[in-house]
């Protein structure tokens, strides 16, 4: 229970940061890690809990993309041919960036936390 709310809480900073006009062009690329610090503060994370945070986040990110992928590109038809590829490829490599920089925040956020 307290993994899934470190992890809502992680996406939600993620997202959050994300989300803000002009300040998401500064704070996006950099918000897993700011996620993953907050998660991993609330879990006091060591690095097996932090590992497996980040692997959620990406999980999710990867769950929530094949979604949208699949609603949108497929069943109405509008990614076709080897674009199809290009919006999977990229979905992949974002999961894969968040997992890394989440699990980072959350390895930087759990030592925080303990000293």
């Amino acid at each position: 229970m307290q993994m899934f709310k470190a992890l809502i809480a992680a996406l939600g900073v993620t997202l959050g940061l994300c989300a803000i006009p002009v300040v998401h062009f500064v704070t996006g690329p950099v918000s897993p890690f700011i996620g993953g610090f907050f998660g991993g503060r609330m879990l006091k994370a060591y690095s097996g809990r932090a590992m497996g945070l980040g692997l959620l986040m990406g999980l999710v990110v990867a769950g929530g993309s094949g979604i949208v992928i699949a609603v949108i590109g497929f069943l109405f038809d509008v990614v076709r041919g080897d674009t199809r590829v290009l919006v999977i490829l990229a979905a992949t490599g974002a999961s894969l960036y968040i997992t890394v920089l989440g699990a980072f925040g959350a390895l930087v956020g759990g030592n925080r936390s303990r000293t």
